[in-house]
């Protein structure tokens, strides 16, 4: 094999190829007519879609697609990751011929296909939809969704001969083809921007054109060819710039900028062709490379870089430029890469003496690969390839500097051509080869595929290379957060990893930007060695700004210029004042930050400050229109604000300032949801009012000094019929605002020393008076009601004693307080200041009236979070048994808004609930540094609701303790925990695994003890189960593995079971009078059917009446007990 650099620095990494590659899996369409592959695509989920032409019937796994009757139909298959049929579609015509040609899938994971059609096509077997075209061949886009049902079928571009598109592409929900057309052709028939004809110009023309992805037409290019030989093939984009179409051109090809042509040595043999239009499909630049043979680009991919490469075939003696010369002996494969320019890093080609061609290529951790067809001997690297047939299928792939790395044949048997056309990888560099053979078998490794007629028959095969590689790539610029997985395929387990930065997991982590190679050794000490370049951003995003500063108050003359440099466009600001737009300007005094974040997710955060005292005027009471303000603006956290005129401001936004002064007279109205911070010093003579309803509660928080004579109202609403946590914002509320309701129907405070032998009995209904600051209370009225608190409102440090009263309980039950937030706003339970939590775990509860939610460290249950709304009563728990704890906080700890503080996904984590209806409780188990299996302050106890609908559920510390939140020590390979639940009413109930954050390889299993029987949880995500009334800690088990050999069958059966006449029948091996032999039949829910004493070998139970899809069939012995599953087909 021959290959010519540019660089003049030559990086050459050998990899160490002792591992067997392999091809997992083979598998066929069976054609009764001929058969070929056009395109295949990949999806997120790793599902492969293969589209291609047939004639005759094409049976893909037992699915028939009958011919129309025409020249040939189109077919579309979609595949998983196992090469098993989702579903095949067909679409075609009684007497025409209809050609897929490519195919692409959105972000939604729709598929669009185009290519040709003639007469009436019918794209659609249930419910047919035709199109029809003008002549001999139209061309048509049709749009798939994941399922393979129709979504729309268009004819886009008309005419009175041939008119075919060769290739699509997705790009932001448009769509982009290329084609060609032998006489005039419209595009957009009946769209708002149809063209009219365009008159043919050279003996066949072609086109680039664009369309929305509902096929309306938006704009189009046309390129006239003096040859019939020319050839569009394949378009791909670039990135910021516009679209890269690759080919072959005979005679000569004129490009729309009106002066530009590529032109091939003959006009009836072809070059490679490669251009670049922009996104409007304006020319950008062009390549033709050939001599007078036959040379021809079949595919391009790009890298992450803007780097094209491109494949095909080329013949004779071929000049890529810049002095590297290719020669073939007959007909080689050759792999191409330039930059986004056009000019040639490097050139590959073949140099075998048979011929060999590249149908189709793929790009993946900058290596290449390609899957094509060779005759003879082929040698790739140290892989000699031999053809038994007239052509074999072969795949190949190579570094990034176009060195061989490996390189596998799919074999035929007979003198008949067989040809891998596409390729695809998926995520972990697995590839996906699909084409055709015509030899009476096809062997993949140990899979043979065998075509029964003399016609060619479509297949699809897996192939691993030696090591899968997951990467994720550097973020920001400098930054040093790649991670490399490698994943060996083949040897002998167990691995050792050693990779080139030091690291010897399987995974590294903490990568700057790089090329790692890793040394993957096996048990029998052999070594594969393979490589991973990780990226970064180019540059970093940087900031600077130009300050305009406001001449004089109050004029809102200030502005910002904000400079955005380096980093990755496109990019999103978010300034503090609330607009998203690169410079602001018109500003008020005040300290102005943006964050701007670039395309990778980098940030970088900037403050500026404009350098003055604004006046309320009042003409209406909206506080967030400018004309009610002097300065013209709305204040900013900086701004000194005085209210001594006009109509008093109410609030219905987010808003602060600095200083506020509001003069007697006049009043403040805060709205629900809506919110006012004053980072500086308030002083009150006039009259503050915070709203409630049904959606929320303002929030009103104040950071300095406080002066206040007017009145504060804090409202409260509060549902019907349900009890409610509620604790006072001001300093001398009175439960009278309770007690006083003529719908109340309970009021309770919690009293941790009540009775100290049942800590249920802490609930005192004889609460009264004073309302005590930082305490919690529960309220419960019959009909929905607003609580007014009346007075100064709550600011700056505020405290109260929590207690231990260590009584006859267990520990878990004392210790228990309501407390309450005492501020008319949110308050932050994981602020970083503020707080002081003397004697008291990290956990908090929450009742929401028909159970708890909880939280505990960055994890909650039932919608548990760190922040506590205003007037919220809330449970903590007193550690100090028979003594005493504080519980203080200041104004550091207060918030108004929330959204902001969401953490990312916690490592190790899956949360669990046990439903019933709508009904439902969760628990989270997580395992984390510091944790030990016990209870201990990261975990939280399991606090049961007595409400009758609603199940609960738990686990068990390793101390056996009953945990709604349970933390165990960093996850190794595997951990067992007990499942706890506790129902009201027997029933059917469902475990639903909602989240795990846990690695691929761990599986989240639940074992049933009375029946025996293992639920994969991270598969199923559910488990149905019948419970008994009551609660049990001994039936099911929670494990976290990375092994399933947990739930192996026996190594020997030792009882067999099978269905006759409505009879289960039970024989037990080696059965033993002596052993004790008991049997249980269980249904599919898990619920006991049948039992009795075993007193023979033989059992024979009667189950017509039980009805169940599957019975568990479980036999106790004194010596073991051993369960099998019994299906009723």
């Amino acid at each position: 094999m021959k290959k010519i650099f540019i660089t003049t620095i030559i990086i050459i990494f050998c990899l160490n190829l002792v591992y067997s590659q392999n091809w997992i899996w083979a598998k066929q369409g069976e054609c009764s007519g001929t058969t070929t592959v056009r395109a295949s695509s990949i999806d997120a989920s790793q599902n492969i879609y293969v589209l291609g032409d047939y004639s005759g019937t094409i049976t893909i796994q037992g699915t028939p697609l009958a011919a129309y009757g025409g020249v040939s139909d189109i077919f579309l298959a979609k595949f998983n990751s196992s090469g098993i049929l989702q579903w095949a579609v067909r679409a075609g015509s009684a007497t025409g011929a209809e050609n897929g040609m490519g195919m692409d899938i959105d972000a939604s994971g729709n598929v669009y296909i185009t290519g040709g059609f003639a007469v009436t096509s019918t794209f659609n077997d249930a419910g047919p939809v035709t199109v029809t075209s003008a002549g001999a061949q139209d061309v048509f886009i049709a749009k798939y969704n994941s399922s393979g049902v129709l979504q729309w079928v268009k004819n886009v571009a008309s005419g009175p001969n041939i008119q075919r598109a060769t290739d699509i592409i997705v790009d932001n929900n448009e769509l982009i083809i290329i084609g060609l057309y032998t006489n005039s052709i419209t595009f957009g028939v009946g769209d708002p921007l149809e063209t009219g004809p365009i008159a043919l110009s050279g003996l066949r023309d072609f086109f680039v054109a664009k369309y929305d992805d509902a096929g309306v037409f938006m704009w189009e290019h046309h390129y006239p060819s003096t040859s019939t030989n020319t050839n569009l093939t394949s378009i791909v984009k670039h990135d910021g710039i516009g679209y890269f179409i690759g080919g072959a051109v005979a005679g000569d090809l004129d490009f729309d900028d009106g002066f530009t042509t590529a032109s091939s040595t003959l006009i009836t043999e072809k070059d490679l062709l490669l251009f670049k239009v922009d996104f409007d499909g304006d020319f950008l630049w062009s390549t033709d490379v050939g001599n007078t043979n036959n040379d021809e680009i079949k595919d391009l991919k790009c890298d992450a870089s803007g780097n094209i490469y491109s494949s095909g075939y080329i013949e004779g003696v071929v000049d890529f430029g810049g002095g590297v010369i290719l020669t073939t002996a007959s007909v080689d494969f050759f792999i191409a890469k330039r930059n986004s320019s056009g000019t040639l890093s490097w050139a590959i080609n073949s140099e075998q003496a048979g011929t060999d061609q590249a149908y189709s290529m793929a790009i993946s951790n900058n290596n290449t690969y390609i899957a094509g067809s060779f005759t003879g001997t082929i040698d790739i690297g140290d892989n000699q390839l031999i053809s038994a047939g007239s052509t074999d299928i072969f795949v190949a792939t190579f570094d990034n500097t176009g060195n061989p790395i490996d390189a596998n044949s799919i074999t035929g048997s007979g003198n008949s051509p067989d040809e891998g056309q596409s390729i695809v990888i998926d995520s972990k560099r697995n590839t996906y080869v699909s084409g055709y053979f015509v030899s009476p078998t096809v062997t993949a490794n140990t899979t043979t595929l065998t075509n029964a007629d003399a016609t060619s028959d479509m297949f699809i095969a897996k192939y691993n290379w030696v090591v899968e590689m997951d990467q994720t790539d550097v973020s920001c610029n400098g930054g040093g957060n790649g991670i490399a997985t490698a994943t060996p395929i083949g040897g002998t387990a167990p691995y050792t990893y050693l990779w080139s930065d030091g690291q010897s997991s399987q995974t590294a982590i903490d990568l700057a930007a790089g090329i790692y190679s890793v040394t993957v050794t096996d048990f029998a000490t052999t070594e594969a060695v393979d490589y991973v370049t990780i990226t970064e951003p180019a540059t970093a995003l940087s900031l600077s700004t130009i300050v305009t500063h406001v001449v004089a108050c109050p004029n809102n003359t200030g502005a910002i210029d904000l400079t955005i440099s380096d980093g990755t466009s496109p990019y999103t600001q978010v300034w503090s004042s609330g607009p998203m737009t690169e410079d602001i300007n018109t500003l008020v005094a005040g300290t102005y930050t943006v964050t701007v974040t670039d395309a990778n997710g980098c940030e970088e955060t900037t403050s500026a400050t404009v350098e003055c005292s604004d006046s309320w005027i009042g003409g209406t009471s909206d506080w967030s229109t400018l004309g009610n303000w002097t300065s013209g603006a709305v204040p900013t956290s900086t701004t000194n604000v005085v209210i001594n005129a006009g109509t008093s401001p109410v609030i219905s936004g987010n808003f602060e300032c600095n200083d506020l002064t509001l003069n007697g007279g006049f009043s403040i109205t805060i709205e629900p949801n809506a919110s006012l911070i004053i980072n500086g010093d308030a002083s009150l003579n006039g009259d503050l009012t915070i709203e409630s309803d049904n959606t929320g509660t303002g929030a009103f928080v104040n950071l300095g000094a406080f002066v206040s004579a007017g009145t504060h109202t804090v409202n409260r609403y509060l549902s019907t019929s349900e009890y409610h946590m509620v604790s006072s914002p001001i300093a001398a509320a009175n439960l009278t605002l309770f007690t006083g309701e003529a719908d109340l129907i309970d009021l309770l405070g919690y009293d941790e020393a009540y009775n100290t032998a049942d800590w249920t009995d802490g609930w005192d209904n004889t609460v009264a008076g004073a309302m005590t600051v930082c305490r919690g209370y529960a309220a419960k009225f019959s009909s929905s009601l607003t609580i007014p608190y009346i007075g100064t409102v709550n600011a700056g440090a505020q405290n109260i004693a929590v207690t231990n009263t260590d009584g006859p309980e267990i520990a878990d039950h004392e210790g228990w307080n309501l407390v309450g937030n005492p501020y008319p706003s949110p308050i932050d339970w994981d602020a970083s200041t503020g707080w002081t939590k003397t004697n008291i775990n990290d956990e908090i509860h929450f009742w929401d009236g028909t159970q708890y939610a909880d939280y505990n460290n960055g994890s909650g249950t039932n919608g548990g979070t760190r922040f506590i709304p205003a007037m919220q009563g809330f449970m903590v728990k007193c550690n100090n048994a028979g003594g005493a704890g504080t519980l203080a906080m200041d104004n550091n700890v207060r918030v108004i808004s929330t959204q902001s503080y969401w953490k990312s996904s916690v490592e190790n984590e899956l949360k669990l609930n046990l439903s019933s209806g709508s009904h439902a409780d969760e628990l989270v188990v997580r395992f984390m540094e510091n944790a030990d299996g016990n209870y201990e302050t990261f975990d939280a106890y399991k606090m049961f609701s007595n409400v009758a609908d609603i199940p609960n559920i738990y686990t068990l510390s390793d101390d056996e303790r009953n945990l709604s939140i349970n933390s165990f020590s960093t996850f190794g390979e595997s951990k067992t925990v007990k499942l706890g639940y506790k129902v009201e009413t027997a029933g059917n109930y469902t475990f639903n695994l909602l989240n795990s954050s846990f690695a691929n390889d761990v599986f989240i299993l639940i074992e049933d003890t009375q029946t025996g029987t293992y639920t994969n949880l991270s598969q199923t995500s559910s488990l149905s189960a019948y419970l008994e009334e009551g609660e049990s800690t001994n039936r099911f088990l929670l494990h976290i593995t990375k092994s399933l050999l947990i739930i192996n069958p026996q190594l020997e059966a030792k009882i067999k079971t099978y269905l006759s006449n409505g009879n289960l029948n039970i024989v037990i091996k080696d059965f033993k009078l002596s052993d004790n032999y008991n049997l249980y039949i269980f249904d599919v829910l898990g619920r006991e059917i049948f039992n009795r004493v075993v007193t023979s070998a033989t059992s024979n139970i009667d189950i017509q009446n039980y009805h169940s899809s599957c019975y568990i069939v479980k036999v106790v012995s004194n010596k073991n007990s051993f369960t099998e599953k019994v299906f009723v087909e």
